[in-house]
């Protein structure tokens, strides 16, 4: 477990590191190319803006995910699967990508920036914990194909 503790701090560390110029292209890119594509509407590229109905919506690096990644490859590097930790870049986009479509959703929904921030930051716990806790249930996870456990 101490292996996967220091490989999340070390991997958040680096991507801490990392400029804005190196992330924003890494992990905001693709979801916002994708919510822009789910909403139809063209995608910004400077700014990575687009609109759905009548709100604007811009991807920042502090809605790109990169925590999560860290976390993810954690998870699989502390059952020593060092070949599967790259896994945890495409699910990064993947998850993010859900969760920017579904507040960009909810929004019309809800009025007033407190609330849209806060069911940001809701949808935000929501698909990235669900996710977390999904891949550590699958990585931890040992079926015993048919045999009975036993009590030692």
């Amino acid at each position: 477990m101490t292996r996967g503790l220091l490989a999340a701090l070390g991997l958040r560390l680096l991507l801490w590191a990392l400029p804005d110029a190196a992330i924003i292209p890494l992990f905001c890119y693709a979801p916002a190319w994708l919510a822009a594509a789910w909403f139809n509407a063209p995608l910004e590229t400077p700014d990575l803006a687009w609109q759905a109905g009548d709100a604007t919506f811009v991807m920042a690096r502090s809605c790109s995910g990169e925590t999560f990644c860290a976390l993810a490859a954690a998870v699989l590097i502390a059952r020593r699967r060092w070949r599967w930790a790259w896994a945890a870049y495409p699910l990064t986009l993947a998850v993010n990508t859900l969760r920017v479509i579904a507040a960009c959703a909810c929004a019309p929904f809800i009025e007033g920036t407190r609330l849209e921030a806060a069911a940001h930051l809701g949808l935000g716990i929501l698909f990235f914990l669900g996710a977390l806790l999904a891949l550590s249930f699958l990585n931890f996870w040992r079926p015993h194909h048919g045999k009975t456990a036993r009590n030692d």
